[in-house]
């Protein structure tokens, strides 16, 4: 490891501002060189191009990826910090193939996506940002909305912020039911929810949420046929990550009626292109992969990302997520 004043750390794309004016940022300026780009790169040649100097990534934005194409052509790189939960945008084999160290930061940002989720599923239910647009363009709208009290909602995942939305969701009368890879009785009993077949769920769900990490086995979980299974006017919840789901058959059970209404925070391509058909579906609701975009979370993972790094450049690295 090189001296500290000669280390180069890198953040290749803040934005939206993440960490940019952070009190973290001012303490990790200690240990290294800081350089930090406000914008996104223009292609792949422009990211590689930031930070083909970089010892170490301080990875704000999930919308940046390496794969082992361009994890290859950064010799100098040591360690990939992450200011957040989700990994599916690093190769960590790759990584590990060439020495680097990728740390996350599992269950910080939980109880502010959860919430967001609740937010997003009582927008849906209530209709506000379709009766906004609908008051904003001279018609006075009675679409009717949904009662939320007793209804059953199916939570896809029931990790860190799975288990927040369902103890929001239980303080709300809903009844929760629930998937995941690895159910257990104990987390059954003290989440007071009951695990069910994923087929169970989607046919007997008022309400569905997903939230499980977006591997080989998650992929495109739900897609045409599982769409097609779930109740009428069903309301759809996705705030994990867009390649969970076929976003063209959820597109087509909301233009034909079948599905009551989405709640998106995510997109296979971030930002969402313009053409994207989701865009013209009424019973929508999208915000731009910001569910932890608070101040109070924020300044967590800044701080969770931050620690990571120094702890990593003084020899005792955490929060290793491909060890």
């Amino acid at each position: 490891m090189k001296k500290q004043d000669d280390l180069s750390i890198v953040i290749p794309g803040d934005y939206p501002l993440q960490i940019k004016g952070s009190t973290h940022l001012e303490t990790l300026k200690k240990h290294g060189q800081i350089t930090l780009f406000d914008s996104l790169p223009k292609n792949i040649e422009d990211q590689i191009q930031r930070v083909k100097d970089a010892d170490i990534i301080l990875n704000t934005r999930a919308s940046i990826k390496w794969d082992s194409h361009s994890i290859k052509k950064l010799p100098k790189l040591k360690m990939i910090a992450t200011c957040g939960v989700g990994l599916d945008n690093i190769d960590l084999v790759a990584a590990k193939k060439s020495n680097i160290l990728v740390s996350n930061l599992p269950g910080v940002n939980s109880k502010y996506v959860a919430e967001h989720v609740i937010g997003l599923m009582f927008s849906l239910a209530k209709r506000t940002a379709y009766q906004t647009t609908q008051i904003k363009s001279g018609n006075w709208n009675t679409k009717p909305n949904y009662f939320i009290n007793g209804k059953t909602i199916g939570l896809i995942g029931t990790g860190n912020i799975g288990s927040k939305i369902a103890n929001l969701a239980n303080n709300l009368g809903l009844n929760v039911i629930a998937w995941t890879f690895n159910p257990s009785v104990e987390k059954e009993q003290s989440l007071n929810l009951k695990y069910v077949s994923l087929q169970h769920l989607i046919q007997k769900s008022d309400i569905i949420s997903i939230q499980v990490k977006l591997t080989q086995d998650s992929e495109k979980m739900l897609g045409e046929k599982e769409f097609k299974m779930m109740k009428k006017n069903i309301l759809f919840i996705n705030a994990a990550r867009g390649g969970l789901i076929d976003n063209n058959a959820l597109v087509k059970y909301l233009q034909n009626g079948h599905i009551g209404g989405a709640a998106l925070d995510v997109f296979e391509i971030e930002p969402i292109p313009k053409s994207h058909p989701i865009l013209k579906c009424e019973q929508v609701i999208l915000t731009p992969h910001n569910a932890d975009l608070i101040p109070e979370c924020m300044d967590a993972l800044n701080e969770g990302a931050v620690h990571s790094i120094i702890s990593f450049i003084q020899g005792n690295p955490v929060n290793i997520a491909n060890l």
